[in-house]
């Protein structure tokens, strides 16, 4: 602990701050109750998780692209409004900015979503951000698996890794029938490699492995690439933090509509959670029970107040 509390005193006496980069994918959810608009927000669960440690005061900034269009510039002012940095978002001329039409019922339950998207010919043009050691990397989603983005998009993953950022990686894939596993799963494996602690679903376990949840799925699927695993299972209530040492849980509440919202809020809580407790890198790679608990039970905390905070975006 001397030697993680020198390190620590060392980057602030060198005026070298911590700060958070995450990588994702820009886009806009337009929400329909019976087939009526009556909402549109920002789509994607990085970039929500990116919006909420701005509004709470962490340096951040995003990593991703934006057509040069009305739907970009929402979105952008989204994360500008929240105090996230936007000079490495791409604003691509040649094709339009995502956008999600989610249709749902009286109860806010998706009934089903159509999506509409142009990206540039160009890919992942992006500019680099400065990364040091002890900064954060959260990046995820099926955005990071496309063929178009993932080979660039890994470079900075591992240019990250080898800076000794901490990296955090939520796949959040859900049930998505329209992914074809046996494409994507290469990528999925690599982004594992690379990561310090991840963050999943069930619904991700799955998806990707066939099965989801519990130490099993910890010992079979992801501890031979990433010692640190964030599961949150919906169904039994509960958000639990695997390592080779032992298991730490924390019970939480969130109804089915809103689990997206609260998945993007326990992203950013985890993310949060090693700036407030002064969590480096070398820690990460053996964290003690203390620090895990710690951790899940700030997850838990940001999820409910995701859905809980009066524009479901960001607590």
């Amino acid at each position: 602990m001397a030697v993680t509390w020198g390190v620590f005193q060392e980057r602030k006496n060198n005026n070298v701050m911590r700060k958070i980069i995450a990588i994702g994918e820009c886009a806009l959810d337009v929400l329909f109750r019976n087939d009526c608009p009556w909402l549109s927000v920002p789509g994607a669960s990085i970039l929500n998780a990116a919006a909420s440690l701005g509004k709470h005061g962490r340096d951040i900034s995003f990593v991703g692209e934006a057509a040069a269009d009305h739907v970009g510039d929402t979105v952008v002012d989204f994360l500008t409004r929240n105090n996230v940095g936007t000079h490495s978002i791409d604003r691509f001329t040649d094709g339009v900015t995502p956008v999600t039409l989610i249709f749902t019922d009286d109860h806010d339950c998706e009934r089903h979503r159509v999506r509409y998207e142009r990206y540039s010919t160009q890919s992942f043009g992006v500019v680099w951000p400065r990364i040091d050691a002890d900064d954060v990397i959260v990046f995820g989603g099926l955005y990071a698996l496309e063929e178009r983005v993932h080979s660039r998009l890994f470079d900075i993953v591992k240019y990250a890794h080898e800076r000794k950022a901490v990296i955090v990686y939520a796949p959040d894939m859900g049930v998505n029938p329209a992914v074809n596993l046996t494409h994507v799963k290469p990528a999925i494996l690599e982004n594992l490699e690379m990561a310090d602690i991840v963050v999943t679903s069930d619904s991700d376990l799955r998806t990707i492995f066939g099965e989801g949840g519990g130490r099993k799925s910890y010992n079979r699927d992801i501890s031979f690439y990433c010692f640190n695993h964030i599961n949150i299972d919906f169904e039994d209530a509960t958000v639990t933090f695997y390592n080779r040492k032992k298991a730490e849980s924390a019970a939480i509440m969130c109804s089915n509509e809103v689990r997206k919202v609260w998945f993007a809020g326990a992203v950013a809580g985890v993310v949060d959670a090693l700036f407030k407790d002064e969590i480096l890198k070398e820690q990460v790679a053996d964290m003690e029970p203390e620090m895990m608990k710690k951790i899940v039970e700030h997850a838990a905390s940001w999820g409910s107040k995701a859905v809980e905070s009066t524009d479901r975006l960001v607590p």
